[in-house]
C-alpha cells in the first residue's frame, strides 16, 4: 500500500508544479489529491487522512484564489475549488463526529454558484461539457448531505441539469459547432442520471434496464473515442483511467438489472485489462511525452490490482 500511497502523492506534486506553470487544472490536483487520501485511509484512520486532504485543498484553494486575482483564472474556477475545501471539511467533521450542518449549508451555496458560473461560460463559449456535469452532481451531493429536500427531489433538480447540457451539447453537435466526444460526455452524464432517478420514481422503475443499458454504451463509446484520439503529454492518461472506471460502474449496474452481481469480477477485470492494453501500447508505441502517462498508467493498475485483491 505504501507503494500506491508514495505515487498518488508524487503525481499530487507534480500536478501541483503544474498549476503554478497554467499546465494544470485544479481538477486534476483535487483527482490526485483524493488518490492520496484513498491510499491513506489504508494506513491510517479517516480524520488523519481526511485533515491532510483539506489542508491541500487549502493551499490549492489559495492558489487558485491569486491567480483569480491576477486575471489568470475564472471565479468559476475558484467557486470550484472553493467546493473542493468545504466538501473535505464536512468529510473531517463526519470522520471525527462533529456536527457538520454549518459546512454543509456553505457547501451547497458554493455548490450552487460553482454550477451556475460552469454553466454560464459553457452556454458562452461552448466549453466545459464534463466539468459542468459534474458539478452539478457536486450540487445533487451538496443537497443530499444537507437534507433539506427529498432525495428524489434533488435526483431530479440533477436530472434537469445534466439533461439541459446534454441537449445543448446536441444541439452544437448538429451546428457544427462543437466535437463529438464533448456530446458524447454530456449523453453519459444524461443518461446516468436518468438511470438513477428512475431508481426512486416507480412510474419510471420499468425503464431502469434501458437507461443502464444506454448509460453503459455512452461510457464505452466515451472511453473508445478518448482512446482514440490520445495524445501523450495532456494528461489523457487520467481521464482514461477514469472513464474506464465509469465504464466499470456502468457494467455492474446493467447487470444488476438483470439479476446479476452488481460486484461481477469480472467488471474489475476487464477494468484491469483496459488499463494493461493501454500501458502496453503505450510502451510500444512510445510517443513523444509519454513518460508522465506511462508513470500514471502504473499508478492506476496498481490500484486495479489493490482493488482486486481486497475483493
Amino acid at each position: 500500500m505504501s507503494g500506491r500511497l508514495d505515487m498518488a502523492q508524487r503525481f499530487f506534486d507534480a500536478a501541483r508544479m503544474e498549476l503554478v506553470s497554467g499546465t494544470a487544472t485544479p481538477a486534476r490536483l483535487y483527482f490526485w489529491s483524493f488518490r492520496v487520501l484513498d491510499a491513506e485511509r489504508e494506513v491510517q484512520d479517516e480524520a488523519s487522512a481526511c485533515s491532510a486532504h483539506l489542508e491541500r485543498m487549502k493551499a490549492l484553494h489559495s492558489a487558485v484564489s491569486d491567480r483569480a486575482r491576477s486575471g489568470l483564472a475564472e471565479s468559476e474556477v475558484e467557486s470550484t475549488a472553493l467546493c473542493y475545501v468545504l466538501e473535505a471539511e464536512l468529510w473531517l467533521r463526519s470522520a471525527r463526529g462533529e456536527d457538520p450542518t454549518e459546512i454543509a449549508h456553505q457547501l451547497t451555496r458554493a455548490s450552487r454558484e460553482a454550477y451556475r458560473g460552469l454553466e454560464e461560460r459553457l452556454k458562452s463559449d461552448r466549453t466545459g461539457v464534463e466539468e459542468t456535469c459534474l458539478a452539478s452532481v457536486r450540487l445533487l451531493q451538496a443537497d443530499l448531505d444537507l437534507g433539506q429536500v427529498s432525495e428524489r427531489s434533488a435526483y431530479q433538480q440533477h436530472l434537469d441539469r445534466v439533461h439541459s447540457v446534454e441537449q445543448r451539447a446536441r444541439r452544437w453537435l448538429r451546428d457544427g459547432k462543437l466535437e463529438g466526444l464533448e456530446a458524447m460526455v454530456g449523453a453519459f452524464f444524461r443518461w446516468e442520471a436518468e438511470y438513477l432517478f428512475s431508481l426512486l420514481n416507480a412510474q419510471r422503475r420499468t425503464r431502469s434496464k434501458a437507461f443502464a443499458d444506454r448509460r453503459l454504451t455512452a461510457a464505452r463509446e466515451t472511453y473508445e473515442e478518448l482512446r482514440g484520439t490520445y495524445e501523450a503529454g495532456r494528461g489523457m492518461a487520467d481521464a482514461l483511467a477514469l472513464w474506464s472506471l465509469r465504464w466499470m460502474r456502468a457494467a455492474r449496474d446493467a447487470n444488476e438489472e438483470t439479476g446479476g452481481d452488481p460486484r461481477a469480477a469480472e467488471t474489475l477485470d476487464a477494468h484491469l485489462e483496459r488499463l494493461v492494453q493501454l500501458q502496453a501500447h503505450l510502451r510500444a508505441t512510445q510517443p513523444i511525452g509519454v513518460a508522465l502517462d506511462l508513470g500514471a498508467l502504473e499508478y492506476f493498475v496498481l490500484e486495479a490490482e489493490c482493488w482486486i485483491r481486497a475483493g
